[in-house]
């Protein structure tokens, strides 16, 4: 039993590593920020774009929820998003909310989210990309 659980945990670290090497990859060929958060809603990773846009870094991220750093306006939205859209069939579609800074500065964004599932189909975590449109006329 005991190898058979190491080699399950050595499957998720592999699993997870290459993960994280095309995520971060994908954020820095795109420009945009990545954010990978735990059902519960705790921030575990985010690529440097992300960090940028936010004014946080890692460290500070792993202290926050997505709900922290979301305003408190569209939380429901988002709320009802994960029930009926990224639960049910693995991702969302394309939409408007905004996020604050860390100096509390509220912004506009275009996200999308992805459930991430390890191998045996359970979900671990939802992954969204997200691009700044403070910018945009």
């Amino acid at each position: 039993m005991t190898d058979e659980l190491a080699e399950v945990k050595e499957r998720l670290a592999r699993s997870r590593d290459k993960f994280h090497t095309l995520t971060m990859a994908l954020a820095r060929a795109l420009g945009e920020g990545i954010v990978l958060c735990s059902l519960d809603g705790k921030v575990v990773q985010a690529n440097q774009a992300f960090q940028d846009m936010l004014g946080y870094n890692l460290k500070e991220l792993h202290k926050k929820t997505c709900h922290d750093l979301t305003p408190a306006k569209w939380r429901p939205m988002e709320d009802e998003l994960r029930l009926e859209q990224i639960m049910p069939r693995g991702w969302s579609e394309v939409y408007e909310k905004e996020y604050l800074k860390s100096d509390g500065t509220v912004f506009p964004v275009r996200t999308q989210a992805w459930l991430v599932r390890e191998e045996s189909g359970r979900p671990l975590y939802v992954l969204s990309i997200v691009r700044d449109i403070s910018g945009e006329g």
